[in-house]
């Protein structure tokens, strides 16, 4: 195993902020001592096609007598991330970047540390405009960006026989030193988060675009935009996310820069076609209304100097 993979595992059973590269930093979840009481699989079957492509599996838990959405994740070698792009930019990258970028576990930890940053310095602002010296976090009113993410947390190696017995999960692709037994299981890495009931998953179109293009302009590029992501109107899933600082946009052209920042714009839209929203609201720019906008201008600045 890695050298980088045995420290950062060693700082996350120290409860220590991850991953350790430039960036945003995700807090470990402060129960991280309670027991897991598993209810309910959220996730797809885990015998269906879909689950091959699905970063790790999401459970409705309960820890110290609260429910959350406990977020399991499948393991990750960098080779994966190598093959998928199979470019000479991406060899130029180290094992470790690709791990602590592209690794689905910790893109969604950068991008909700970058998150969970921003709602910080909001209540630090409040904390500042209302005289005290600490914000005070239950009265800060603020926008909610995503579903929120409360801390990621290590689960045992031990649950994993009850998983599979009480739910059919099995595949984690773990190392094969691993499943073999020649070295230890490492204990699961997961993110708590809160548990929306909701069945509806695209909710005030307007509001979705506007928390996009927040998210973007924090450095967060989700590049997933599918209406299995959203739960009662809020994004749910990082797994891919582009959290500046990133490899990807570092390495990159300019102009394939722009490409993959903007192609998650289209998806949005085509979200919205695809589950039959009956919307003005456009993420990417109407080129054609606005050319005919620009003509009925120009018509107008015309007819009026004559």
């Amino acid at each position: 195993m890695a050298s980088y993979i045995d420290n950062v595992n060693d700082l996350m059973l120290r409860q220590q902020p991850v991953p350790p590269c430039e960036g945003p930093k995700l807090q470990a979840f402060k129960y991280t001592s309670k027991e897991i009481e598993f209810i309910k699989l959220l996730s797809c079957d885990p015998r269906s096609e879909e689950n091959d492509f699905t970063a790790g599996y999401v459970f409705e838990v309960r820890i110290d007598k609260k429910r959350f959405a406990l977020k399991i994740f499948k393991f990750h070698d960098p080779i994966d991330t190598r093959i998928g792009w199979s470019t000479a930019w991406a060899r130029r990258v180290t094992d470790e970047t690709l791990t602590f970028h592209s690794d689905p576990f910790f893109a969604e930890c950068r991008a909700y540390g970058r998150i969970n940053q921003y709602y910080e310095d909001l209540d630090d602002k409040a904390g500042r405009r209302n005289g005290t010296s600490r914000p005070r976090l239950g009265n800060t009113k603020r926008r909610q960006l995503a579903v929120p993410c409360y801390g990621y947390i290590t689960v045992s190696a031990e649950y994993e026989t009850m998983l599979y017995e009480k739910f059919g999960v099995s595949e984690w692709y773990r190392s094969e030193a691993e499943e073999t037994g020649e070295v230890p299981k490492d204990p699961f890495r997961a993110l708590v988060k809160e548990l929306v009931t909701s069945p509806i998953s695209v909710l005030n179109p307007s509001r979705m675009v506007g928390d996009l293009k927040k998210l973007r302009k924090l450095g967060i590029y989700v590049r997933d935009i599918y209406a299995r992501n959203y739960k009662a109107g809020f994004l749910v899933d990082f797994s891919i996310a582009w959290t500046a600082p990133h490899w990807c946009l570092i390495e990159i052209s300019p102009f394939q820069r722009e490409l993959f920042k903007n192609e998650e714009l289209g998806m949005f839209d085509w979200m919205m076609k695809e589950e039959g929203i009956k919307t003005f609201v456009r993420a990417r720019r109407n080129r054609k209304y606005c050319r005919k906008l620009r003509s009925s201008d120009k018509a107008n600045s015309e007819a009026s100097s004559v």
